[in-house]
């Protein structure tokens, strides 16, 4: 019997690193990436947005969406590979 890892990992980071470097979450030079999941029989990835405490409150708000419209871009990319 082989036995195998399965991983439950949590990042927050990875949306805005995806965002600052246009990067694709399929595969990505980046802690988490869809090609790196693969190697696990059951994985599981939680997310968060983190935001720059020094900027303004309406730039990190502005900066939130924008980032978090490009992670749901993503999702949406691979959604025959992801589950939200």
């Amino acid at each position: 019997m082989t036995n195998q890892l399965n991983l439950f990992d949590l990042h927050c980071d990875t949306p805005f690193e995806l965002y600052l470097h246009g990067t694709k979450l399929a595969e990505n030079r980046h802690h988490v990436s869809l090609a790196g999941a693969a190697v696990y029989p059951q994985y599981t990835q939680v997310m968060a947005i983190w935001s720059n405490r020094k900027q303004n409150d309406d730039t990190a708000f502005r900066n939130f969406h924008k980032i978090a419209d490009y992670l749901m871009t993503e999702l949406e990319n691979n959604s025959h590979r992801v589950t939200f």
